[in-house]
């Protein structure tokens, strides 16, 4: 190692450690863009908003946001909060306010645009760290600061990635904070957003030969699945849940969530097979993620029920995100095995009326989730249709949104979340380290 390599790795790290926490800054910016090029056709202003170059590079930064709050001497609380399904609700509630529902000025979408990336930000942390973080921790017995570091390193020293957004912030969220009870001022603000913009994105302007070739031999499965849509968790999967929960979070601040956003999507995806059949591998949990939060005190075995194809209940345990307790919050819920599942087995997951989401409400219905087991190993495995576009998404009478003739489909599941499945597959699977700089991944597919 040279010394001006050792050099440029003394001073990285020093703040990448802290300013990275749970998924890669630069691996947020990546998911959070490429992810929102499959928005529906049907969302006419949401996909306007998203090819004004000016407003995605705010949802850019916005993906980066709340990881400024950990940067070494920042203020911690404004970053932690804003990761979190409560005061992104907040802040929706305080931008219906602020802009009494008229977001049509620059200035509102800007600040709009911030709040969607920095909702997803928090969304991509639950999934990576709930799912992929604990099987690499299974399988290359990897620590947290090896896999955030070691991934987003090899994201950008390979060439995945050439976004560099610059730093923006409304300047005023200081008022959303006090509403939420953090005192925060624009100074603290500011150093935390210009270490990781200089620091961590700006490692796509200087990046160094070979940049995180330590880390193949550290984390190997991590590094030959991080960007495999077919692994649950890592970055090319969230992909998939990007344009649904922007859909959802959408929805939200103009007052129009219906049962169609309630679930985004799940692991395994609608037309896949769960990984692995047997307890005591992250391979074998199913996770279904929601498009606005639930209280997970109300999660429990009468409010979460899994039955088999007969309809006979299965005993399992229920989880969630990987940091809350048992009086938090999540956007996701996990359904981990007891006993093993039944070989090409089709369960069915019953979610009560009766759970609670973070604004107050419930679900207010029944929702049902069905997911398939992986067959049995040697034996016949017939194969699973792809979910199709259902019929019943249409384009709203005033032209601004995706609506459904029917809350649900014949299968039970909501019609948007299936579509979860459907607008994100324009992802590859990585075969080969390269340090070639590659261009956008939904370009290469799109032909």
């Amino acid at each position: 190692m040279t010394f001006a390599r050792l050099a440029f790795y003394l001073c990285v790290g020093m703040l990448l450690p802290s300013a990275v926490t749970a998924h890669g800054i630069n691996g947020h910016v990546w998911v959070s863009d490429v992810g929102a090029d499959a928005l529906p056709e049907c969302e006419v202003e949401l996909r306007e908003l998203f090819a004004d170059p000016l407003l995605r590079e705010k949802y850019q930064f916005g993906a980066a946001f709340p990881d400024s709050g950990y940067a070494p001497g920042g203020q911690r609380d404004y970053g932690e909060a804003i990761h979190w399904e409560p005061f992104i609700q907040h802040y929706i509630e305080y931008l219906r306010d602020k802009y009494k529902g008229n977001f049509e000025s620059q200035a509102a979408q800007e600040e709009v645009a911030f709040l969607l990336g920095a909702a997803q930000h928090g969304m991509e942390d639950e999934v990576f760290d709930s799912i992929f973080m604990p099987r690499a921790e299974e399988v290359d017995g990897a620590v947290q600061d090896d896999l955030d570091t070691g991934t987003d390193l090899v994201l950008v020293g390979e060439g995945y990635t050439d976004l560099t957004p610059e730093i923006y912030y409304p300047q005023d969220i200081t008022v959303a904070y006090a509403s939420y009870g953090i005192d925060v001022d624009n100074k603290a603000i500011d150093h935390g957003v210009r270490i990781i913009r200089t620091v961590v994105i700006g490692l796509v302007d200087a990046t160094p030969e070979n940049l995180g070739a330590e880390y193949y031999d550290v984390i190997p499965w991590a590094l030959d699945n991080y960007l495999d849509p077919d692994t649950h968790g890592s970055h090319a999967f969230e992909q998939h849940l990007v344009a649904p929960y922007v859909v959802s979070l959408w929805h939200r601040l103009h007052d129009r969530f219906q049962d169609a956003d309630m679930i985004i999507g799940s692991a395994p995806r609608p037309g896949k097979r769960l990984p692995n059949n047997a307890i005591g591998t992250v391979d074998s949990w199913v996770t279904v993620f929601f498009g606005i939060g639930l209280m997970t005190r109300t999660l429990t075995p009468d409010t979460v029920k899994v039955y088999d194809a007969i309809g006979e209940p299965i005993p399992v345990e229920i989880g969630w995100t990987r940091w809350g307790g048992p009086d938090s919050d999540t956007r996701l819920v996990q359904i981990r095995p007891v006993t093993d599942w039944t070989a090409d087995g089709d369960y069915t997951i019953e979610f009560s009326p009766d759970i609670e989401r973070i604004d107050g409400e419930t679900l207010g219905k029944a929702f049902m989730w069905k997911f398939r087991t992986a067959c049995a190993d040697g034996g016949y495995c017939p194969a699973l249709e792809e979910p199709e576009t259902p019929p019943s998404c249409v384009v709203l009478p005033d032209k601004k949104g995706c609506g459904v003739t029917s809350a649900q489909d014949q299968t039970g599941m909501p019609v948007l979340a299936v579509l979860a499945g459907v607008f994100g597959m324009v992802y590859f699977r990585r075969t080969a380290k390269t340090s070639t700089k590659l261009p956008r991944q939904s370009d290469v597919l799109r032909g």
